[in-house]
């Protein structure tokens, strides 16, 4: 179990640590940034950041816990309280993340396994990091961009089929477009206009 309080850029790098551990064993994210506390100097702690939090988690292997900063306490901490707790439990953070869920159902994620050398370029670093996970058979990736930002995979790598089918999925609204299909071989992919941050599904297919 893993803590990064303020620093959550080191969330995927400290999940992945431990989970590349041997023998394997479950590991996450025990403590991150609790959403809209006052506290942290790497705040806001808002919707986009939870959302940050809990993809670099679940993208290296871990499981993620969600934190209110004005729940946990019930009102009785006034100093980082900024909102009655009966209205933080509809929060941003709270309600996007149920968007997440449905699409890593979607697409079976506990298959899938981190592996960022799959990203030929646009992984980028701290509070921008990308992250991609693939299926043990390299038959599709999902990625997850936390900002506007564009990236290079090799599709041509992935097994089976010969054409490739992409969806996208906007994490903060649960609005998904329609899945597009295309030859294999290196592709570049940019975030929709107007999305903070999204998740790609590729698979290949016959």
């Amino acid at each position: 179990m893993a803590q990064t309080w303020s620093e959550y850029k080191d969330i995927y790098a400290t999940i992945l640590r431990d989970y590349m551990k041997t023998p394997v064993k479950p590991c996450g994210l025990g403590e991150g940034a609790y959403e809209d506390g006052p506290q942290y100097p790497t705040k806001p702690i808002d919707g986009l950041v939870i959302r940050k939090q809990a993809c670099w988690s679940w993208f290296a292997g871990g499981y993620h816990t969600y934190g209110n900063g004005n729940v946990w306490h019930f009102d009785s901490l006034k100093a980082e309280s900024t909102q009655p707790w009966k209205k933080a439990l509809h929060s941003d953070g709270a309600q996007t993340l149920g968007h997440v869920r449905k699409f890593l159902e979607s697409i079976e994620w506990w298959k899938f396994v981190p592996d960022q050398t799959f990203i030929a370029e646009g992984k980028n670093s701290g509070a921008a990091l990308n992250v991609l996970m693939r299926t043990p058979d390299t038959n599709a990736v999902a990625v997850y961009f936390s900002s506007s930002s564009t990236i290079n995979l090799p599709l041509d790598k992935l097994t089976g089929g010969s054409r490739v089918t992409a969806k996208w999925a906007n994490p903060a609204t649960g609005e998904q477009k329609p899945a597009v299909s295309f030859e294999k071989g290196p592709r570049t992919f940019t975030s929709p206009a107007g999305w903070p941050d999204a998740l790609l599904h590729v698979v290949a297919r016959e």
